[in-house]
């Protein structure tokens, strides 16, 4: 089987000439039309890629690689829910050569990038206040209104996650059996979360670990699509 490893510049609607031909025009066709479904994650980074890098296997493409214009690699697909670009489509390795200045690069330094590449994931958490029937001390929506996640805090002050909803699921209670933060990390918890304006990049990982201790009472499939799992 062999694997062959190309770089090329990312094709522009706005870049192209009468000379340039219909295949190229669509390629950009096909992004456009496939990043609401295929890619979540990177819908609102396509037009930030001046290069990419993709890995051939037979001549079908396998993974890929955005660069943006500094050479900072800003998405890799197939990733999570993410299905890619140039993976995603009937395309073959011969159409990349004939329709694109493409170049070989090296398996090496692909393997390192890829395997570098880990995404930022915004969660937007927000503080919320539920009806009486979804009772508990503290609530947290996120993923733009998609998740919400209810804590109560034990009269030792230890936080334990009640439960937690999820659009296109439903409501996970595992209040009978939840798991609780330590002391410390309780204090952090109920640090950040009774701020004005909460802090993401410090509520995150405590959001995070406590979904962590009690992910075995949870719908995997719905931390897996919302990115609540750690990597």
């Amino acid at each position: 089987m062999k694997t062959t490893y190309i770089q090329f510049e990312a094709p522009k609607s706005d870049n192209q000439t009468s000379k340039e031909s219909w295949l190229k025009k669509t390629f950009v066709n096909i992004l456009t039309k496939i990043i609401p479904k295929a890619n979540p994650d990177f819908d609102n980074k396509i037009d930030e890629v001046k290069w990419w890098l993709v890995e051939f296997e037979t001549g079908v493409p396998q993974r890929e690689l955005g660069l943006d214009i500094e050479g900072k690699m800003i998405m890799k697909m197939p990733y999570k829910k993410n299905y890619g670009f140039w993976t995603d489509n009937n395309l073959l390795l011969d159409d990349f050569k004939k329709h694109l200045n493409v170049k070989e690069i090296d398996k090496t330094n692909f393997e390192a990038m890829w395997s570098s590449f880990q995404m930022k994931q915004d969660f937007d958490f927000f503080k919320i206040k539920m009806p009486y029937s979804r009772k508990a001390d503290f609530q947290l929506g996120c993923c733009c209104g998609s998740v919400y996640i209810d804590f109560n805090q034990s009269s030792d002050g230890l936080i334990s996650l009640s439960r937690i909803s999820f659009d296109g699921y439903g409501c996970c209670d595992i209040t009978g059996s939840t798991n609780f933060l330590n002391s410390e990390v309780s204090k952090k918890f109920i640090e950040e979360i009774t701020k004005g304006e909460l802090d993401q990049e410090k509520l995150t990982p405590l959001v995070k670990e406590i979904i962590k201790i009690n992910q075995e009472y949870i719908w995997t499939d719905a931390l897996e699509e919302y990115n609540l799992l750690g990597e």
